[in-house]
């Protein structure tokens, strides 16, 4: 009779003690009656549920490091606080994807010659630099569209200045004004 407290007892505080250590144990498999099946039933489902969400944020991992920046996790699949938690995964990602996918757009503009405008979404906190340098990035395409205006108008007077050492486009520009001018 005293086995029967004991054994579901032991076993209900090694489990207990092994998740206290992030240990994820196996489902319990033994048969218990009354309120120790109650034990056990929440036991594994507690387990489970670590197991579920712990699977579905190595699968956002694998996928954020793979590339693929479209994957969320399946909030559906999940309940309770588990749920918040992968909602909460979920908005991390897309706030740490927004910055990009405005990027990207905006790259995507610069390349099929749209210069117009700069970019003006809001974009938060460490991302500013990828906004200011997406902003420079069209302000010299603006810059380099005019001069190429005013040497198609014939002015070879205007003065190209070179943006750094690399700057190869306004390096051209020069050695093309210096050959016309001659």
């Amino acid at each position: 009779m005293i086995d029967a407290f004991v054994t579901p007892l032991n076993v209900t505080a090694d489990y207990i003690d092994r998740l206290s250590k992030s240990e994820i144990p196996e489902q319990i498999t033994d048969d218990y009656k009354g309120d120790f099946k109650k034990i056990k039933q929440n036991l594994n489902m507690l387990g489970g549920d670590i197991r579920n969400v712990l699977q579905a944020t190595q699968r956002l991992s694998q996928a954020v490091q793979d590339g693929n920046l479209d994957v969320r996790g399946d909030t559906t699949a999940f309940a309770g606080g588990w749920r918040e938690l992968v909602i909460g995964v979920n908005n991390l990602i897309d706030t740490l994807v927004a910055p990009f996918n405005v990027t990207a757009e905006y790259l995507d503009r610069i390349a099929k010659g749209d210069i117009r405008t700069r970019l003006l979404k809001c974009i938060k906190v460490t991302s500013t630099r990828v906004k200011n340098n997406v902003n420079l990035l069209i302000e010299a395409m603006h810059n380099v569209t005019q001069l190429a205006k005013e040497l198609a108008e014939g002015n070879l007077e205007i003065e190209v200045h070179e943006r750094s050492e690399q700057d190869t486009l306004m390096q051209a520009l020069n050695a093309m004004i210096q050959r016309m001018k001659v």
